[in-house]
């Protein structure tokens, strides 16, 4: 007899861990690492771009791609805020001359963007970088360095938790 499938767990403080409704206008405590209930909708990333709450899939069909969120219902979950990006340093490249696929993760003027295509756009299927992060070293003026892999960490005392590792498609 065939052994059934374990679920996949993900073991997070819960001190980390927010219950939010997403809506149209962003609002900062609703931003992070989205996890829709009881759904088949995949984790997700909120952010703020220009006042508006966008959701990025982060896995599943959908994977890096975006789109805000419209207006009606809101999607509810649990969101953790308080989480760090961490790449592979071994996979950076210089996002100024070369292409940004989707699913890289971008540095410039001390933000941070996240290179992802629009949801349901099947005309312009080009990645586009998308704000998700702010207040990281400025470096040099005009110049990027995008990372094709990258991680979500969160800490746990004094332990580093990978929530999960990407790759840049």
């Amino acid at each position: 007899m065939a052994e059934s499938a374990k679920p996949i767990t993900l073991d997070v403080p819960l001190s980390l861990v927010a219950p939010v409704q997403l809506m149209r206008k962003s609002v900062s405590s609703s931003c992070g690492l989205f996890f829709p209930y009881r759904t088949n909708l995949p984790m997700g990333l909120v952010v703020d771009w220009e006042g508006e709450a966008h959701l990025i899939h982060l896995d599943g069909p959908y994977a890096f791609k975006e789109g805000a969120v419209g207006i009606g219902n809101p999607i509810r979950g649990v969101a953790i805020n308080n989480f760090q990006y961490r790449v592979d340093i071994t996979s950076r490249y210089n996002s100024g001359e070369e292409f940004d696929p989707a699913g890289a993760l971008v540095l410039k003027d001390g933000n941070l963007f996240l290179c992802c295509r629009s949801l349901g756009d099947q005309f312009h299927n080009d990645p586009h970088p998308v704000p998700v992060r702010k207040g990281f070293s400025a470096g040099s003026p005009e110049e990027a360095c995008g990372f094709t892999r990258w991680s979500i960490v969160v800490q746990d005392g004094k332990d580093i938790k990978v929530i999960r590792s990407f790759d840049a498609q």
